[in-house]
């Protein structure tokens, strides 16, 4: 043991030394001895012999190695909940950029699909029959609900950034139902579902709210 070292060096440069080093009793069991060298030096300053103290400390060396254990434990978790906290921050960050860019590359092939079919219904192509303005109609239907989900995405990622803001200002019922109405009847005749929509009288004709969360609530609910 390294302890023994030192107490030689002590001995041969007649210091004192405090060392621990491991023993073994009588039937094998081992315990830690806690050793004190005091030399002893007479008038003319010779050497003459050495003190000793001889202390067992076996609990109190078992006590620290456990607290050690314990705090080198601790320390494997710190650095491990450090680890996955900059893995899972790494991770948002990549999603964020991924639904960014994503959400741009969807949105825009969507966006010409919308743009194209509201020129047609509008006439401006030509004439369209019945039946091709249903058609188109339902084209758009659906473009505005798959570009409803696009931004529904979105949002969950400024939720989760912490960045979602409502936005207060005052809207027409009306208007609002109507938007609200046309992106979920075409749905509900696909599946030839009766649809039928009404304003109670007593409702004010004009809110102040984020009209378009509550649209989002309202379509999610439909």
């Amino acid at each position: 043991q390294p302890e023994l070292r030192e107490i030689r060096k002590a001995i041969l440069e007649c210091q004192p030394v405090t060392v621990t080093i491991r023993n073994y009793r009588k039937d094998g069991a081992m315990f830690y001895n806690e050793l004190r060298l005091a030399p002893i030096f007479d008038a003319n300053g010779s050497l003459t012999h050495y003190v000793g103290i001889s202390t067992d400390v076996t609990e109190r060396v078992e006590t620290n190695a456990k607290i050690q254990a314990k705090n080198q434990a601790l320390l494997d978790i710190n650095r491990a909940l450090a680890l996955a906290r900059k893995q899972a921050e790494d991770a948002t960050q990549l999603k964020s950029q991924f639904l960014a860019t994503m959400s741009h590359e969807l949105r825009t092939p969507l966006n010409a699909i919308i743009g194209y079919t509201e020129i047609q219904l509008a006439g401006m192509a030509g004439d369209l029959t019945q039946e091709q303005r249903e058609y188109q109609q339902r084209v758009l239907t659906n473009a505005d609900h798959l570009l409803q989900l696009i931004n529904d995405i979105l949002d969950i990622a400024k939720i989760e950034a912490g960045r979602m803001e409502i936005i207060n200002k005052p809207f027409e019922v009306r208007l609002w139902m109507d938007e609200v109405v046309r992106q979920t009847e075409g749905l509900a005749e696909e599946k030839h579902l009766v649809f039928e929509t009404g304003i109670d009288e007593r409702m004010p004709k004009v809110l102040v709210g984020d009209s378009a969360r509550i649209k989002q609530i309202a379509i999610n609910l439909l």
